[in-house]
């Protein structure tokens, strides 16, 4: 069979080994990465490839460096993307407690009601999670409780999570739950409840910084600060004997915005002050726009800055010996809950839509493109959904369909999935930070694991 290499690539343009011209070669086929030296690499790209010993070769096939030459690269890649979305057995749900939150974030853009799920929608919802687990064969139910502020709801999470926890017990199928939350309700009680009765064991929390930066971007509805309170229920929680022994895991996501970049390094060092870096994963996002509020043009970072600035972030993790992460992202099989075709999010209202910027959101209310119904109605668990927007995402990026023609020819399409289909929808640019800065992250990653990849 004859072989080409892969568009599917990404080689370093520094050598890891001037004196032996070696570069890292990894492919997003398969999220492999290969050390190979220079003229190997030449002769990869000419063709020359039977020139190669032949164990070598098996490796730069088995990694999907070089793949057959008849092959249609991109039809391929989509057509796994629709294969592995057509056999998903996991339903996922993502449910909105309350339409309340505490926080007046100025980035934000959802309006907050104070509106909680009733008992009389919450019937509902758990009849329609019901009736879609009898569509086809699943073999887990994961759950997402978001929000506004989910905790807002916390009796509304107590008794659907019993109910469908139960369902699940029934039916032979496993559960699991997280959550996305601003932790001013995580106390110690409500932590250990979630945890050990609710099966929550995936929390994601934002802090913005330390205390100055956090509380000027993340204050109450009332203008008041909120960093002691969140990060006091954070230490608190990583130390609870429950958290080790449940396997619970707590995220901090920091939004980095024009006002509080200079102050990340400034943060990680307090996490290792208070030696809680190694309980903890941290994920940088860049603010970005929600629901058109133009968030990213207000106060956000060019993709171009965030990139570089997060790799001096990742090094400053390293000096200070927060748990190990992976910079390098491995080959995905689905893009989001909006990609995926029985996945949906449930707000405190009832309405069904499918994707996490919908609730509460005033463009979307306003523009129901992404929604698709509400629980009132019990048919709506049959509703068939493909024809909605993006509900067909491979099939736009094949046609170039909703501002996908940057996905159509991107190396990065195999570990990327589009990122934030809806973005594209709106016009903007969805495009992750490892697209600007992989060459970094792949040296990095490799000087970590400080072991040859071939």
């Amino acid at each position: 069979m004859q072989y080409k290499i892969s568009k599917y690539l990404v080689i370093t343009d520094s050598s890891i080994d001037d004196e032996q011209d070696q570069k890292l070669v990894y492919s997003t086929r398969s999220g492999q990465v290969m050390l190979l030296n220079g003229d190997t690499i030449e002769d990869i790209r000419n063709g020359n490839i039977y020139s190669l010993d032949e164990k070598l070769i098996d490796k730069l096939i088995f990694s999907e460096i070089i793949v057959p030459e008849y092959e249609n690269e991109l039809e391929t890649v989509l057509s796994e993307f629709e294969v592995s979305k057509s056999d998903n057995d996991s339903l996922g749900m993502v449910i909105t407690p309350s339409a309340n939150c505490q926080l007046g974030c100025n980035y934000c853009g959802q309006i907050h009601s104070k509106v909680n799920i009733t008992e009389d929608l919450s019937s509902k919802i758990f009849t329609h999670i019901r009736n879609k687990l009898t569509l086809k064969k699943y073999s887990s139910l994961d759950i997402v409780w978001y929000g506004a502020e989910p905790l807002m709801g916390i009796n509304s999470i107590r008794n659907l999570s019993s109910q469908l926890i139960e369902l699940c017990k029934e039916n032979k199928i496993q559960y699991s739950a997280s959550m996305i939350t601003n932790a001013l309700n995580l106390n110690e009680r409500n932590f250990n409840d979630l945890v050990c009765n609710m099966k929550v064991k995936s929390f994601q929390i934002t802090i913005d910084g330390i205390k100055e930066t956090h509380d000027n971007s993340r204050f109450t509805k009332k203008g008041k600060p909120t960093f002691d309170i969140i990060l006091k229920n954070v230490i608190n929680a990583v130390n609870s004997p429950v958290y080790e022994k449940e396997k619970a895991l707590i995220s901090i996501r920091v939004n980095v915005h024009k006002e509080n970049y200079l102050d990340v390094e400034k943060l990680l060092e307090y996490f290792t002050k208070l030696q809680i870096q190694d309980k903890i994963m941290i994920n940088f996002a860049p603010v970005h726009d929600w629901g058109n509020n133009n968030a990213d043009k207000e106060v956000g970072l060019s993709l171009e800055e965030f990139s570089n600035l997060e790799i001096d972030w990742f090094l400053k993790m390293k000096e200070l010996n927060f748990r190990n992460q992976n910079l390098i992202p491995g080959r995905i099989y689905g893009t989001c809950m909006t990609t995926t075709d029985d996945s949906e999010l449930i707000d405190a209202k009832g309405e069904v839509s499918y994707c996490w910027e919908v609730p509460y959101t005033p463009d979307f209310e306003n523009n129901k493109d992404l929604i698709i119904g509400n629980v009132s109605d019990e048919n709506i668990y049959k509703k068939d959904t493909i024809d909605m927007p993006l509900r067909n995402w491979y099939e736009d990026i094949r046609n170039k369909n909703h501002n996908s023609e940057n996905c159509n020819k991107c190396e990065y399409l195999p570990v990327c999935g589009g990122q934030c289909p809806v973005s594209w929808f709106k016009g903007v640019r969805a495009c992750p930070s490892f697209k600007i800065n992989m060459e970094d992250r792949l040296i990095l990653q490799y000087l970590n694991e400080k072991e040859v990849l071939v």
